[in-house]
């Protein structure tokens, strides 16, 4: 009984993860595109540090669905 709980309870963080992940990643992209049209001479570097949070997202979201599958 105690299994299944803590298999409910981490279903339950994965799609709250999703949640937030998803969210993260709306206003990700919404600041790529800002700074796509930004011809500012520190536009480069903020698209740069952009790409690595757009990675390292990409990353946990990656982990989190094999986790969550894995529950199923």
């Amino acid at each position: 009984m105690a299994k299944a709980a803590a298999i409910e309870a981490l279903r339950k963080l994965a799609h709250d993860l999703r949640s937030v992940m998803n969210n993260v990643n709306l206003n990700l992209v919404a600041a790529q595109r800002l700074a796509a049209r930004s011809t500012d001479e520190r536009a480069e570097a903020l698209r740069e540090h952009l790409n690595a949070v757009a990675s390292e997202l990409n990353r946990l979201k990656q982990t989190v669905d094999k986790a969550a599958k894995e529950l199923a």
